[in-house]
């Protein structure tokens, strides 16, 4: 939550979401500053959407991870002006918490980097 309070934009995902799709949120995660990939490990994700972007205020669910529409998403949504600490600093760790296992997932589809659960669920 902290960090959405800081203009991040953090992706939520499954363990339904395909391999190749937890890559491309891998990669896209070195190379976006204010950019956190999150494994979800309570159940599958509403409506039959596995990955959910989110941002202060806004959120976006997506059946797969097309960079396209992530890329979209953050360049509009990152240090959005809704965030009421925008710009400033993250907490100290909080890009390096160690990632979780999701149930039932394989080792590949762990995130690469994790944060604190966000309680934002307004839809763009």
């Amino acid at each position: 939550m902290h960090n959405l309070e800081h203009g991040y934009v953090v992706a939520w995902y499954d363990a339904k979401l395909p391999a190749t799709d937890v890559t491309t949120l891998q990669n896209l995660a070195t190379v976006l500053p204010r950019f956190l990939v999150v494994g979800w490990s309570n159940g599958d994700l509403p409506a039959g959407k596995h990955l959910v972007l989110t941002s202060w205020g806004r959120t976006e669910r997506c059946g797969t991870a097309s960079q396209d529409v992530i890329r979209n998403f953050y360049s509009k949504h990152v240090d959005s002006n809704l965030a009421p600490e925008k710009g400033f600093p993250a907490i100290s760790g909080a890009d390096s918490i160690p990632p979780s296992t999701l149930p039932g997932a394989n080792a590949s589809a762990a995130p690469s980097a994790s944060a604190s659960p966000s309680a934002s669920s307004t839809k763009k």
